[in-house]
């Protein structure tokens, strides 16, 4: 779930939205491997079906399969559950992704490699299962994850106060603050597209560096904090519609940028095109993630000796780790455990 303090900066990038939506997205899934190491993926997303929707969230073929689907409209909104499944005989991949790997948006998806080995030694036999939730570029966009840049007592007090209520320095300041969260993420759609062009020898880095500072200058006059103040004056709708219109703006202005410099070569503003919409669904989808709370079990054989989850105590062989997705912005998570069966 979204911070309190965060909703209103949230609704004024206009990226964010549908975290807004009421109710939680929960991820529980049971992981079983049998002594021959074959291992079984049971999996339960819920939420609403408005937030469930974007099929890069969801598990689909060949790897996984589909088993129900329910829509339960009895409480005050309505819980789409989607349940799937996944098997890998030991020795074969494990699943690593919702997404098959020739899926269009295979790169963009949630990425979580894992792995299961088996080593005898005596009369024992040890199983070490071992999963990596990879890290999303959350502050690659977020301004506001940056502590010194981002003054969130200041925000916490406009937000309980009210902007009108606060001293006009405190509200130009946090004016200042929200424009330069909403250049930020802007700039950084347009510094990723025109890095990935570098990377590819399509553009040179002159060229680049020379198109971001022109992109910072046209931001810093572009979405100023009267903007911002105009913009926050709107009914809910008007904001969006606003906030909609200057995005599309903002994206013309840099495709030209490139357009100018490409000297009429089409190639390369089409694949600054493809760039630059890469990196904005890149942060949409970890904003996403970002409101999943994640639940894994993991049955093992045998009796659990090594993990950093939580061993159940009634259950020798079972281990479970609970997260929000949050815990994946700009860093890495492992599970593992290793458990042993003595004959």
């Amino acid at each position: 779930m979204i911070r309190a303090p965060m909703k209103m900066a949230l609704l004024i990038s206009g990226l964010t939205s549908c975290l807004l939506c009421a109710g939680c997205l929960e991820q529980d899934e049971t992981i079983t491997v049998a002594p021959n190491g074959d291992v079984t993926i049971e999996v339960s997303l819920s939420g609403g079906p408005d937030q469930l929707k974007d099929s890069i969230l969801l598990p689909s073929g060949p790897t996984w399969h589909i088993t129900d689907r329910q829509l339960d409209s009895a409480g005050q909104s309505p819980t789409l559950t989607i349940k799937a499944t996944a098997s890998a005989p030991y020795g074969s991949p494990l699943p690593e992704s919702f997404l098959p790997k020739n899926a269009k948006e295979y790169d963009l998806s949630l990425h979580f490699p894992a792995t299961l080995t088996i080593k005898k030694e005596g009369n024992r036999t040890f199983y070490t299962f071992q999963r990596t939730y990879e890290a999303r570029r959350f502050l690659a966009y977020d301004y506001s994850e940056i502590p010194r840049l981002w003054d969130h007592d200041l925000e916490t007090k406009v937000l309980d106060s009210g902007l009108l209520k606060v001293s006009p320095e405190e509200r130009e300041d946090y004016l200042r603050q929200l424009s330069q969260g909403y250049e930020y993420c802007y700039w950084s759609y347009n510094r990723g597209a025109l890095g990935e062009l570098v990377r590819s020898n399509t553009l040179t880095d002159k060229d680049m560096l020379r198109l971001t500072h022109e992109a910072e200058d046209y931001l810093d006059s572009t979405l100023t904090p009267d903007f911002i103040l105009g913009v926050m004056q709107r009914s809910e709708a008007e904001i969006q519609t606003a906030l909609d219109s200057i995005g599309r703006e903002i994206d013309r202005h840099f495709l030209n940028a490139v357009a100018a410099v490409a000297t009429g070569n089409t190639r390369i503003t089409g694949q600054f095109k493809q760039a630059y919409a890469r990196q904005q669904r890149d942060y949409e989808i970890t904003q996403k993630l970002d409101g999943f709370e994640y639940t894994v079990n993991l049955i093992m054989p045998g009796t659990v000796i090594s993990t950093n989850g939580l061993p159940d105590s009634d259950h020798p062989g079972k281990v479970m780790w609970s997260f929000k997705g949050n815990k994946l912005n700009d860093a890495d998570l492992p599970l593992y455990a290793v458990s042993v069966v003595t004959e």
